[in-house]
């Protein structure tokens, strides 16, 4: 009983970091970015760091960003100082 115990503890505690890898090996070039604002309703644009525009609309929203960037974001709706 004590051997089954530990050997199903070592078990579980060799697959711990097991739990990052599907993050780093799948999930693809790109990832959805939820975009939202209180208040909502607010117009947004997405750049990269380069400066390239990569997306615009209104919140709230989901946008697709390529992974492994740095982004920006400016929100902007009447009534509110930018």
């Amino acid at each position: 009983m004590r051997v089954t115990r530990s050997f199903t503890l070592i078990a579980l505690l060799g697959l711990l970091p097991l739990g990052g890898c599907a993050t780093l090996v799948g999930g693809g070039s790109h990832q959805n970015v939820t975009v939202q604002s209180a208040p909502a309703q607010a117009d947004f644009t997405i750049a990269s760091s380069s400066g390239l525009q990569m997306a615009n609309g209104r919140t709230p929203t989901t946008v697709r960003l390529p992974r492994k960037n740095e982004y920006q974001i400016q929100l902007a709706i009447d009534g509110y100082a930018p």
